[in-house]
């Protein structure tokens, strides 16, 4: 990816339309911008990051602002409206076969609104590209690499000054090296299991309620039994109590009338 073009309309401190020919030339693939603090050196970092990368850019300045925040603190004080547009050259394959392609890509917003992207692959805007950016720049520049490539003089004599790297820098070498994959993996794998024990929590507890529910079922025919069975006793007790009426009565009677002769 070689960075040919930067264009900024009414972008931070540039008011009105501005174009930064970033063309290497046979010689001199070194361009150095200077200038005073404050003059907009980091803006134009900014500015490729915003172009690239959209709301995902890792922007200092932005800090913890919403995106559309953020955009409308990007208008220069005397506009409405702003744009970044980064045009870049690189390989591409297209049905199988390899090209050196121009892609120019252009966000253009309101304050107050979001950003509006079109990406134009050898000067005809292409729709496959528009909708799916995201995903194309990550192949290309992955965001995670970006901070190896992407960085002014300030951050360089401030990484310098520092004993550790910060994570972002930190982030960026384990992504050359491969370890987020692993870390992806790690991620992964720590979801599935959150996943499958959540199902076996699901089974377990599935089965509990239908053990409970054999149980509850087993009771009721073991109350209907025995309410049979008490009925049954109460019918027996019904009846062996009337025979006993009957056995006392001729005993009564015989009783009765030895009283009388005696």
């Amino acid at each position: 990816m070689i960075f040919l073009d930067l264009t900024l309309q009414n972008f931070g401190p540039y008011h009105g339309h501005h174009t930064l020919n970033l063309r290497p030339q046979d010689g001199c693939p070194i361009i150095l911008i200077g200038g005073l603090n404050g003059g907009g050196k980091t803006t134009l970092m900014d500015a490729i990051r915003l172009a690239l990368y959209g709301q995902r850019a890792p922007i200092d300045r932005r800090r913890s602002l919403a995106y559309v925040s953020f955009l409308a603190q990007c208008v220069n004080n005397q506009a409405e409206r702003a744009a970044v547009e980064l045009t870049f050259e690189r390989v591409i394959y297209i049905s199988g076969i390899e090209k050196l392609s121009q892609v120019r890509v252009q966000r253009l917003w309101q304050r107050g609104s979001k950003d509006t992207l079109t990406v134009e692959l050898d000067g005809w805007p292409n729709e496959y590209l528009t909708q799916n950016w995201d995903e194309q720049v990550e192949d290309w520049l992955p965001l995670g690499l970006s901070n190896l490539f992407l960085f002014d003089g300030e951050q360089v004599k401030a990484l310098a000054e520092q004993d550790t790297p910060p994570p972002s820098v930190v982030s960026a070498i384990r992504a050359v090296l491969g370890l987020e994959l692993a870390d992806r993996l790690a991620n992964d794998l720590a979801v599935l299991v959150s996943r499958k024990q959540a199902e076996l929590g699901d089974d377990a507890a599935q089965q509990q309620v239908e053990t409970l529910r054999y149980q509850l079922t087993q009771t009721d025919r073991d109350l209907a039994t025995e309410a049979a069975t008490l009925a049954q006793r109460e019918v027996d007790l019904a009846a062996a109590e009337a025979a006993l009426q009957r056995g006392r009565k001729p005993l009564f009677c015989r009783g009765w009338t030895h009283y009388r002769t005696s």
